[in-house]
């Protein structure tokens, strides 16, 4: 295998950014004629934050995978439902050989910036010290995985929307709890640590 990468990263905050841009590109070779194996994978993701007014922080992103190559085995083909979900699709697994995905996210603080420390002796109190915050959030994405050659259609895609709430605990991560549907309003309810993206 054969590969390249660029990052390009200026988020002000990679836990929970809440402006900056981040982007990351892959193209990987696979094979380089081998075994009569060749074919490759480009992945871009792309993300945006930025505060709209006042706290409320808007964010976007894009994602794509693409395969090309004249046979692609099953591993490296593209799966939604397992790194890559559409949330009120959680459950659901998808595969094809190319995916795409995007979402949108509003944020805004219930409470920020509350300090807590605590004094136990012999532990440094730089590990004892943390920022918490809660954040209400409204979301939206829709992704979808296709083969080489088929229509897209919009019933291609899964879509899910809802709301939820983010827990921050700095410097270490952040829990959210979520409540999402699908296009069906059959909702799902999501417990996950880290950032949506």
């Amino acid at each position: 295998a054969l590969g390249s990468s660029y990052t390009f990263d200026t988020r002000d905050l990679a836990q929970f950014p809440r402006q900056g841009i981040f982007l990351n590109t892959d193209l990987l070779f696979k094979g380089l004629t081998i075994n009569d194996i060749n074919y490759h994978i480009l992945s871009i993701d792309y993300r945006h934050y930025t505060p709209v007014y006042n706290d409320l922080i808007a964010k976007w992103r894009t994602y794509t995978r693409i395969t090309g190559g004249k046979s692609i085995p099953y591993y490296d083909f593209s799966y939604l439902g397992f790194g890559q979900t559409v949330r009120g699709h959680s459950n659901k697994e998808r595969e094809g050989n190319h995916l795409i995905l995007g979402g949108v996210e509003l944020a805004y603080p219930i409470f920020k910036d509350w300090q807590i420390s605590f004094d136990i002796p012999y532990i440094p109190k730089e590990l004892l010290s943390y920022r918490v915050a809660l954040y209400l959030q409204f979301f939206g994405e829709s992704g979808a995985t296709f083969y080489r050659n088929s229509k897209i259609t919009p019933d291609s895609f899964d879509t899910g929307f809802g709301f939820g709430f983010t827990l921050l605990v700095l410097p270490y991560n952040l829990a959210r709890l979520e409540i999402a549907f699908n296009e069906k309003f059959k909702g799902e309810l999501i417990l996950d640590v880290g950032i949506s993206f």
